[in-house]
């Protein structure tokens, strides 16, 4: 009796331990256009997500983070509905801290370069204008400087 007591309670603290660990793990949501958000208690919880990506392209979203004032003032130029680079890779970020990654930016090849881009001027010193000036000439109009498709005449 003493056996199946004890055994009671490492059972009870195994699925107590077992909920725990269940309410801090990675929350997803699937949008409409097919991306996924990802909720992670920080920056330093890659989401699940991002896990068989390419180094370079998690490397791009922490140093989103790092630039999000930057990223938040360019917008994106794939035809994505967001209201700026910043969201194609870090959606939003709670009051808590919890932060909430977007799928897209690991899909887009345009949203990974204008980001790139961005990123590189920003830690080049260059002013906002500068970077948005040059952001625009680069990615902006049906096909951007970058496209093969800018000068392509059928």
């Amino acid at each position: 009796m003493y056996k199946r007591l004890i055994f009671t309670i490492l059972l009870l603290l195994l699925s107590l331990f077992s909920a725990a660990c269940s309410s801090t793990a990675a929350k997803q949501e699937n949008l409409p256009n097919g991306d996924t958000l990802e909720t992670t208690a920080s920056i330093n919880n890659i989401p699940q997500m991002l896990t068989k990506t390419d180094a370079g392209i998690v490397k791009v979203y922490k140093l989103a983070l790092q630039h999000q004032d930057t990223l938040k003032q360019i917008p994106v130029y794939d035809g994505s509905q967001y209201t700026s680079i910043l969201q194609a890779f870090l959606y939003k970020i709670n009051s808590d801290g919890s932060i909430v990654w977007n799928s897209h930016g690991s899909t887009s090849g345009k949203a990974i370069a204008v980001a790139t881009d961005v990123i590189t001027m920003s830690e080049a010193g260059k002013p906002i204008a500068e970077i948005q000036q040059t952001i625009e000439k680069k990615h902006g109009g049906e096909y951007g400087a970058d496209s093969p498709k800018r000068n392509y005449k059928p």
